[in-house]
């Protein structure tokens, strides 16, 4: 068997020794190094598992505002008791674009087409969950009825802006204001010099 070159312990004038020890280096030194030697040793289909046991998991969601003339679209949700209103979300399905996702959530939701998507934002909201926001011009209404697996019990456009519902989950109703804050940037004329 041919030597492996992994350098789990460095010599003493390498850098790694110079100064502060670094633990995430020897930790990533560590790593690379045992998947080397069992890369050698197991098949391919235990690598993989391997690799899949040691790499690090997350799941993918969009949240998505759309905006039809003046007016939000809100969705009652069966999953949420004690706040059921709130904006179309959904899971990033495997090679599935953000983009893909948002539209193929709001028709499945609410059987709307939408326009042009714009980016809001993005953030952890825990550790192993990317959460995406867009919002979005309606531009095709389908017939709106409840899913048919039950995740949607209502579908409303609620006036904007105005008064959104008590029941709206807390933190989607500060979405749907950076969200209008953006529309209204977007269809601000330009002011003449």
């Amino acid at each position: 068997m041919a030597p492996l070159d992994c350098k789990l312990f460095p010599s003493p004038s390498s850098s790694l020794w110079r100064g502060r020890l670094s633990l995430t280096r020897v930790k990533k030194s560590l790593r690379r190094c045992l998947l080397r030697i069992f890369g050698k040793i197991l098949k391919k289909r235990a690598m993989q598992q391997l690799m899949w046991w040691t790499q690090a998991k997350f799941v993918v969601a969009v949240v998505v505002v759309v905006f039809y003339h003046d007016s939000v679209l809100l969705l009652e949700h069966s999953y949420r008791p004690r706040y059921p209103w709130g904006l179309p979300t959904g899971w990033v399905h495997y090679g599935e674009t953000l983009e893909a996702a948002a539209r193929r959530e709001v028709w499945e939701e609410a059987k709307v087409a939408l326009g042009c998507l714009y980016w809001l934002y993005e953030t952890f909201p825990s550790r192993r969950h990317l959460e995406v926001a867009f919002w979005a011009e309606a531009t095709q209404i389908g017939t709106q009825k409840s899913s048919l697996d039950g995740e949607i019990t209502a579908i409303a456009w609620t006036p904007w802006p105005g008064i959104l519902p008590d029941n709206l989950l807390p933190t989607q109703g500060n979405i749907i204001h950076m969200a209008g804050m953006e529309r209204n940037k977007q269809h601000q004329l330009p002011s003449d010099p």
